[in-house]
């Protein structure tokens, strides 16, 4: 494999030289609804040499943390590369993150600057004590010096300019050096911060370009990949694509459909990634739309690839009514440690497995990806595993066995930042030394060895005798046409409780027509509750927050 660390960053500038007239980013225009704006890897690697010289100027260097807060955008891709080729490490902050979380990004870390959009700044003002850095900066059309000063910071612009023209610091970089600190969801807990050096960027953009390799356009030309995960569109970078930023509201789920769908056609895109709750509108968009000639709005796509939650049966079925042909659907398994762990082709969701999850049999998330090594161990919540004189193989389940996935490979994250405890709850070391991380997923391997999720390890529902799993229990519950969302947890009392989001609240069953249908199928809830919308995680609006779920409603069920 080529050295990571010119894999990673320096293969993207170096398509400002070789490729200078290529569109490396096509982005929605600011102020125009339905306009693209487009940057070239020249204009892009210029970009990057100025920024990187201003902030250089300013104190930024080698080992310098840099907390990032801005959302999916041209300015993103600038700083995180400005920030990585001076050797610093990009924090980088989810743009929903609350101000508490973004507090403790930034006193866990100690950064030198925070770069961010103006709403970023006004939420750390909220913390000044715990918030304070030596450099600020701020980013966006509306970031004035005027709106700069009263936020305390300068404009990227000045930044930039300030750079321009001017060499840069050359660093030596090795795969070793950190360039990414990533936080976790924090759905299961406390966010954790995950590092990510030029070394592990590139192992995930090798197994990454696996998954995004659509076979090339029908002309010859480049890929044009669009993408709602920020880590596949530098992927894309990395490999010379033209990628694609949608134009998306306060979240992955806030979005126009059909204006997305006519954006792929008319941008030719050929590669879209993202998570359910972003692919699912699309594509609805497209099933709607009349076919002209025979093409659909998705025409030229050659893969749809979808994960960071799980992915209904539903949304297979779609897709295979909308795509060409030849054109592929994956579905694929991972987390933020470890992405991708597996994958499955939605044909064979279709065709193989479909039926088994909607009898409860979970949800098939294929094989594992040819980069990493998955194993299944004996469920431990809450209690670190330790092997012993039998080896990690000692500790594995028999197939056809729930057990927690555990997961090796070099875009497998080994350490957190700062975090012995969550490093000692989450990490294994094995007989040889090799480090795993542990999911926290609950699973079990079929005689295919394809992987079937069945819900979370500490989400596991026990009901005197009987231990219900979350996923399967709630796939099935989605089987009643009416249903869209399920959330299986203990109701507090030694029973399970039921909460159920209708797929629209004028036309929602009732509880009992909910409980007859699983007991049916051998489950026995205790009481189904109904709500207009379930909790989901911030980040990919699709993963439900089981946390927030238990909170309100055993509570309820209490009372």
């Amino acid at each position: 494999m080529a050295d990571p660390a010119r894999l990673v960053l320096q293969q993207i500038l170096d398509h400002g030289a070789t490729v200078p007239s290529r569109v490396a980013l096509i982005h929605p225009r600011a102020g125009d609804d339905d306009g693209w704006g487009r940057v070239t890897y020249g204009e892009l690697a210029a970009r990057v040499h100025a920024v990187a010289a201003g902030l250089a100027r300013r104190g930024v260097g080698r080992g310098a943390r840099v907390v990032v807060l801005v959302p999916m955008s041209v300015e993103l891709y600038v700083v995180l590369l400005a920030v990585a080729s001076l050797g610093a490490v990009a924090v980088f902050v989810e743009p929903a993150a609350t101000p508490k979380e973004m507090a403790r990004a930034i006193r866990v870390t100690h950064p030198v600057a925070f770069i961010g959009v103006p709403k970023a700044h006004a939420l750390r003002l909220m913390f000044p004590g715990a918030t304070a850095t030596a450099l600020s900066v701020v980013v966006g059309p509306e970031a004035d010096a005027l709106s700069a000063r009263l936020l305390g910071a300068e404009p990227l612009a000045a930044v930039e300019a300030d750079g321009a023209g001017v060499v840069r610091p050359e660093v030596s970089l090795t795969g070793a050096d950190p360039a990414l600190l990533t936080f976790s969801s924090g759905s299961t807990g406390v966010p954790k911060g995950a590092v990510r050096s030029h070394a592990f960027l590139g192992a995930q953009h090798e197994a990454m370009a696996g998954l995004l390799d659509a076979a090339g356009r029908k002309d010859g030309a480049p890929d044009v990949h669009m993408s709602a995960f920020a880590i596949v569109l530098l992927s894309t970078l990395v490999s010379g694509h033209t990628a694609v930023i949608p134009r998306m509201g306060k979240g992955v789920d806030d979005i126009d459909g059909s204006a997305l769908a006519a954006a792929i056609r008319a941008l030719g895109v050929t590669v879209i990634s993202g998570s359910p709750a972003f692919l699912g509108p699309i594509v609805a968009a497209a099933a709607r739309a009349p076919r002209a000639s025979g093409l659909g709005p998705l025409a030229d796509v050659r893969r749809i690839i979808s994960g960071g939650a799980p992915v209904p049966v539903e949304l297979c079925e779609l897709a295979g009514q909308v795509l060409d042909p030849g054109a592929t659907f994956l579905v694929v398994y991972g987390s933020t440690e470890a992405e991708p762990i597996s994958r499955i082709d939605a044909a064979e969701v279709r065709a193989r497995t479909a039926a088994q999850t909607r009898a409860g049999a979970g949800l098939c998330v294929g094989r594992p990806d040819p980069h990493v090594t998955v194993t299944l161990l004996r469920p431990e919540p809450g209690r670190p595993v330790v092997v012993g004189p039998g080896g990690l193989a000692a500790l594995a389940v028999a197939d056809g066995e729930v057990g927690e996935v555990v997961v090796a490979g070099d875009h497998v994250n080994k350490r957190y930042f700062r975090d012995p405890a969550a490093e000692r709850a989450t990490k294994i070391v094995d007989e040889r030394g090799e480090i795993w991380h542990r999911t926290g997923d609950a699973a079990y391997r079929d005689g295919e060895g394809r992987l079937w999720l069945v819900g979370r390890i500490g989400d596991i529902v026990h009901r005197g005798d009987a231990v219900y799993h979350p996923s399967a229990v709630e796939a099935a519950a989605r089987t009643l046409p009416w249903v869209a969302r399920a959330a299986l947890v203990p109701d507090g009392a030694g029973g399970a409780l039921l909460v159920v989001e209708p797929a629209a609240w004028s036309r929602r069953g009732r509880p009992a027509e909910v409980s007859r249908h699983l007991a049916e199928r051998g489950v026995t809830v205790d009481r189904v509750v109904l709500t207009k919308k379930l909790p989901v995680d911030p980040r990919h609006r699709a993963k439900l927050d089981y946390p927030a779920v238990r909170r309100t409603w055993v509570k309820e069920s209490r009372s």
